[in-house]
């Protein structure tokens, strides 16, 4: 596993940020991870992109499992969730845990779908969609987290296993999750508009 060994202070008490630093490729590093991590008593630190607004993409003196190169994306044109009562079918697109939302929704794109996705190119769906999940596409379809089938997680014993039609799993509160399935829908039309407005002759900084 790569692994490097930082020297950054953690800017919430001074102590040490992440000693350990794994960039897991798929659902085995994970697994050799959290035993490590069980084995040694450590904290774990999942992220992908970053992007969380309460700052638990960085968790002091933790072993950050970077799940940023877990990269792959499936369509399904007639998916049914496993371990589901009934046999209804719907478009759906299974990804890989290090997913962003701009290389998602062109891939998604080539195939005349769309899934529902955060409002920046670089947002790891996995964790937007677990942790709530609203976008530009939350008045037509709800939040992100209503719209998971299924979810591949990887749990502290270092077992894989799938939770079906989840959501909300607290960005890795149970384990590290490695892929999802999540519903998709033909491709709408859309009308996008950009509104750049650039000052000039200013010679102060001001705050707003």
């Amino acid at each position: 596993m790569p692994t490097i060994l930082p020297s950054s202070v953690c800017p919430e008490g001074g102590s040490e940020s992440e000693s350990w630093i794994v960039n897991a490729k798929d659902a085995k590093y994970v697994q050799a991870t959290l035993n490590f991590a069980s084995e040694h008593n450590l904290k774990i630190n999942v992220n992908n992109a970053g992007h969380d607004g309460y700052g638990c993409s960085s968790i002091c003196s933790a072993l950050f499992v970077g799940t940023g190169e877990m990269k792959s994306i499936g369509f399904h044109h007639l998916y049914a969730p496993q371990s589901c009562s009934g046999n209804q079918s719907h478009i759906a697109a299974t990804l890989g845990a290090g997913q962003q939302d701009d290389e998602t929704f062109q891939a998604l794109a080539k195939r005349n779908a769309i899934t529902v996705g955060g409002t920046f190119d670089t947002v790891g769906i996995v964790g937007w969609a677990t942790g709530g999940g609203h976008g530009w596409l939350t008045s037509n379809y709800v939040m992100g987290a209503d719209k998971i089938f299924e979810i591949e997680i990887v749990t502290s014993a270092g077992d894989v296993f799938w939770a079906t039609c989840g959501g909300g799993v607290g960005g890795g509160t149970f384990g590290v999750i490695t892929q999802i399935t999540i519903k998709a829908y033909p491709m709408l039309q859309t009308t996008v508009w950009l509104w750049n407005v650039q000052a000039k002759n200013i010679t102060d900084a001001k705050k707003w």
